[in-house]
């Protein structure tokens, strides 16, 4: 004679394997862009969190200095976007307090965006990728490849009284990223954190 489960013994049963399905639904692309970006909480050296941009606003950001033409074919195949900034102080009463450039102390004041954008596929986002390198190539100096990603390209320049700048932008499958550092920072402390930024991109996304 067969014995029946009790009816609580099923129930949990139903609810387990309901459970363990929908830990197999996919990542919002939201949530993965926000995992790629410096997080909030743990800013670099010296800087605090000061700034958050989604969607078009955080891809025209990039080429802001760059005509319509420019805005839009960086926004073509985009499905979203994020930039996090963080600054010292000094970048912070400037660029939300509207402090005079004259506040800022060249030696000490240091500015970070990181930002990570979303196409609908990698030929989209390698298409941005150039666009965002042309218009970058063309407010600063400096311009090398790195290997980082695909088509990694690293720019040198300088900002407000005379800062130095280093702009790092690469893509990853239909991911581009960016990070940007203005002031003292070193070379090596850019590279740990766009590797990071690197690492964290999701083998499918």
């Amino acid at each position: 004679m067969r014995r029946r489960l009790p009816a609580i013994v099923l129930a949990i049963a139903v609810t387990g394997c309901a459970a363990t399905g929908t830990n197999h639904r996919p990542i919002a692309i939201a949530d993965i862009l926000g995992t790629i970006v410096l997080s909030e909480m743990e800013p670099p050296a010296r800087t605090t969190f000061f700034r958050a941009q989604r969607g078009a606003a955080s891809t025209m950001q990039l080429v802001q200095d760059g005509g319509p033409e420019l805005q839009v074919a960086v926004q073509r195949g985009l499905d979203d976007a994020l930039t996090r900034e963080f600054g010292t102080p000094g970048i912070i009463a400037m660029l939300v307090e509207g402090a005079p450039t004259e506040s800022l102390d060249p030696r000490r004041d240091v500015w970070v965006a990181s930002a990570a954008l979303a196409y609908e596929d990698a030929d989209a986002a390698r298409e941005a990728l150039s666009v965002f390198v042309e218009a970058t190539a063309r407010r600063l100096e400096e311009e090398r490849n790195v290997a980082l990603g695909d088509g990694g390209t690293a720019f040198r320049g300088r900002f407000l009284h005379g800062m130095p700048v280093v702009t790092l932008l690469w893509r990853n499958e239909r991911l581009v990223l960016h990070l940007m550092a203005v002031g003292p920072t070193t070379h090596s402390e850019i590279q740990v954190i766009a590797r990071a930024m690197d690492d964290r991109v999701p083998r499918r996304h």
